[in-house]
C-alpha cells in the first residue's frame, strides 16, 4: 500500500498518519501498483518501532504490506496500537482474507477501526486473473459485508489499470449491492497506477492494456454522481496521479480533489508534469501524472489552469472542511496554551517529523517574540510550549523562557530533542530560567 496516504476524516496531529508496512509479500497475486516498502519482521521489532514514534495519541496509523492479514503478528500490533492511544487504526488489505468468519469481528474487538481495501475491478474474471484463485470475488465480496457488519469503516481503492478493470460505474454498483441498511462503504477513490512492472495482466489470450484518462473521464464523472447517490463519498487524493485539470470543465468534480492549498508540494520523482504546467493557477498543489502514466502515455493531456477555479479550493492540513460554531470558537480564543516556534532548524532527521519547511508560524524576530509573551501573559494564557524545528538551536531561548517566567506564565514547556541538553552548559541555563518562577514543565 503507498506511504503516506490518507486513510479519512479522523482525528489527526499536524494532519498526520503514520503508515507502517508490515508485510512485504502480497497474497497470492502481484499489486503492481502499490510500492511495498520495507517490512517489519516480527512483533519485537514492531515494538521497537512504536517506541521510537512516542505518544501515539490523535495519530491515524495505518497497518500496510504487501497483505498485512497474512501477518502472524497481527493481532498483537492492533492491540499495541490501540492500548497505545492512536485515535485510530487501519488495515490496507485486498479484503480477500476478511472472508474468513469472525475475523473482522475478532480485529475489531481488538481495536482496528477501519479497513482501505483494494478493489482493482468489479469484474470476477478480472479479480481471479489478479489474485489467481477462482473464488477471488466470491472472497473479496464477503470481506467487505463482513467488514462492515463488524462496525469497521470501510473505504475502498480502485486503481485505474486494465480496459476492463478500472469500470467505475461498474464498481459503484457493486459497493451499492453490498451496502446493508445503515451500514455502507465510506469512501472511493481512484488512483492512477505509480508502477506498470509485471503489466498487463492476462486474461486467457487477451491482455488489459490500460485506458487514458481521458478515455475514462466520462466513466469518472458517471461513477461519482452514482457514488453521490448512493451515499459513497469519492476522493481524489493529491497523490492519485490525476491532474486537476482533467476535471476543469466539471463543477461538481472540482471538490472531490483532496489537497492543502497551504502547503506547496515537494519535488516527488514518482509523478511528472507538462511543460505547460508551469502556467497553472495550481502547479504548487497539483502533482501531476504519476511517472509510469507520463512514460506511458505522454502528459499532452493537461490544460493549464489559469486562475482559481470556484470548488477548487482544496481543504486545509488535508483534513475535511467543517464550520465552528461560535462556541467552539470562543473556547479556541479562551485557551490557556499557545505554542512558539522558534525555528525550522533541527538537528536530527527524524522521518515521523510532520515539521516541514514550508511553514508560517516560526517566529524569527526576538522583538516580536517577547512581545507575543507579553500579549499572551496579559490574555491570561499560563502555559507556553517552545518548539521548532529544535528550540535549543536558537541561542535566545534561555532568556525566552526567563522571560515568560517573569511575566506570570506558570508553565513553560520545551519541546526538544535533547540531543543538545547533553551538554551541562545549556541545560543549567535553561534549568536557571526555567525556574525563575515556582512551577514549570519541561518536557
Amino acid at each position: 500500500m503507498s506511504a503516506g496516504a490518507p486513510t479519512g476524516a479522523r482525528g489527526k496531529r499536524g494532519g498526520t498518519t503514520l503508515r507502517l508496512s508490515i508485510n512485504e509479500r502480497p497474497l497470492r497475486g502481484e499489486l503492481p501498483w502499490r510500492p511495498l516498502g520495507t517490512a517489519l519482521p516480527d512483533l519485537e521489532a514492531f515494538t521497537k518501532l512504536l517506541k521510537g514514534y512516542g505518544d501515539l495519541g490523535a495519530r491515524d496509523v495505518v497497518l500496510a504490506g504487501g497483505e498485512p492479514l497474512e501477518h502472524p503478528d497481527l493481532d498483537a500490533f492492533v492491540r499495541l496500537l490501540h492500548q497505545g492511544g492512536a485515535a485510530s487504526v487501519c488495515l490496507a488489505t485486498t479484503g480477500l482474507l476478511l472472508a474468513v468468519p469472525e475475523r473482522a469481528q475478532q480485529l475489531r474487538a481488538l481495536g482496528l477501526t477501519g479497513v482501505e481495501i483494494d478493489v482493482p475491478s468489479a469484474h470476477p474474471k478480472v479479480l481471479q486473473a489478479f489474485y489467481k484463485t477462482e473464488r477471488a470475488f466470491e472472497a473479496l465480496t464477503t470481506g467487505i459485508r463482513r467488514a462492515l457488519l463488524a462496525g469497521l469503516d470501510v473505504d475502498v481503492v480502485a486503481p485505474l489499470l486494465g480496459q476492463q478493470a478500472p469500470d467505475p460505474r461498474g464498481l459503484v454498483r457493486l459497493l451499492e449491492r453490498l451496502a446493508t441498511p445503515g451500514l455502507g462503504v465510506r469512501s472511493l477513490r481512484f488512483e492512477a497506477p505509480a508502477s506498470l512492472e509485471r503489466y498487463p495482466v492476462s486474461l486467457g489470450a487477451r491482455s488489459l492494456p490500460m485506458r487514458s484518462l481521458t478515455e475514462l473521464r466520462s466513466d469518472l464523472v458517471a461513477a461519482a454522481q452514482a457514488a453521490r447517490g448512493a451515499g459513497i463519498e469519492i476522493r481524489l487524493l493529491d497523490r492519485s496521479g490525476i491532474p486537476f485539470c482533467l476535471f476543469a470543465s466539471q463543477e461538481d468534480m472540482l471538490p472531490l480533489f483532496r489537497f492543502d492549498p497551504r502547503r506547496p508540494l515537494k519535488e516527488d520523482l514518482a509523478f511528472a508534469k507538462a511543460p505547460a504546467c508551469a502556467g497553472c493557477h495550481y502547479k504548487a498543489s497539483c502533482r501531476g501524472f504519476t511517472r509510469a502514466y507520463a512514460e506511458a502515455f505522454g502528459t499532452d493531456e493537461v490544460q493549464p489552469i489559469l486562475a482559481a477555479l470556484p470548488g477548487l479550493e482544496g481543504d486545509r492540513a488535508g483534513s475535511e472542511r467543517r464550520s465552528w460554531s461560535e462556541g467552539e470558537r470562543g473556547h479556541a480564543r479562551e485557551s490557556r496554551l499557545k505554542i512558539m516556534r522558534l525555528t525550522l532548524a533541527c538537528n536530527q532527521r527524524c522521518v515521523f517529523c510532520p515539521t516541514d519547511g514550508s511553514s508560517e508560524t516560526i517566529q524569527t524576530d526576538q522583538k516580536e517574540r517577547l512581545r507575543q509573551l507579553r500579549r499572551w501573559a496579559d490574555g491570561g494564557v499560563t502555559w507556553v510550549s517552545f518548539s521548532g524545528g529544535e528550540p535549543t538551536l536558537v541561542p535566545e531561548l534561555p532568556s525566552l523562557v526567563k522571560v515568560a517566567a517573569d511575566l506570570g506564565i506558570r508553565d513553560r514547556e520545551l519541546i526538544t530533542n535533547a540531543v543538545r541538553l547533553a551538554d551541562p552548559r545549556r541545560m543549567d541555563a535553561l534549568i536557571e530560567a526555567a525556574y525563575a518562577a515556582r512551577e514549570n514543565t519541561v518536557d
